[in-house]
């Protein structure tokens, strides 16, 4: 991975990891020079990266050296969220079919879902309320998930995309 400046396409951060291939990156600005990035790997682990730039340096990460490893997903990432309101948190989900939330300061698993419907491919965490996560899945459903039940909710609160299909004498 590779990350360059917009403004002189000046190589900025380099990414080295020895894990294998890494599925999924996401990343949280924290002020102007503190950066958080999240790299889901297809072992199931996820490294998190405390970066600083310097307006003329070049950042080489190594996953050997990251702030942190979370460690807990069964398969390969599919994707993370970080929480809009506590800078602390992330969600993860995997092809395991769990959605899981980290605190990742402390490396602890805070919350585990099991989806037992199949794998998960997405996840966003609500910026309106931070107690909600929704979710897209192997089978065309998205779902909200509220943190404070750990269970999924009722299903007026999932959205069913499968496509729907016409009779033969429906136009």
């Amino acid at each position: 991975m590779e990350i360059y400046s917009i403004e002189d396409k000046r190589l900025q951060l380099k990414y080295k990891g020895t894990h294998g291939t890494i599925n999924r990156i996401s990343w949280r600005k924290e002020n102007d020079d503190k950066h958080m990035i999240a790299c889901g790997g297809r072992n199931g682990d996820i490294s998190i990266h405390e970066i600083k730039f310097q307006k003329e340096e070049t950042i080489f990460l190594d996953v050997n050296k990251c702030n942190y490893i979370l460690k807990g997903h069964e398969k390969g990432i599919t994707s993370l969220s970080w929480c809009p309101t506590e800078i602390d948190k992330l969600v993860s989900v995997s092809l395991d079919g769990f959605l899981k939330v980290w605190n990742i300061k402390s490396g602890e698993m805070v919350s585990s879902i099991n989806f037992n419907e199949g794998r998960l491919y997405s996840v966003f965490w609500s910026r309106l309320d931070s107690n909600i996560i929704f979710t897209g899945s192997e089978d065309q459903v998205v779902k909200l998930w509220k943190l404070s039940d750990t269970i999924e909710t009722s299903s007026p609160l999932s959205l069913d995309l499968k496509k729907k299909k016409k009779s033969n004498n429906q136009p």
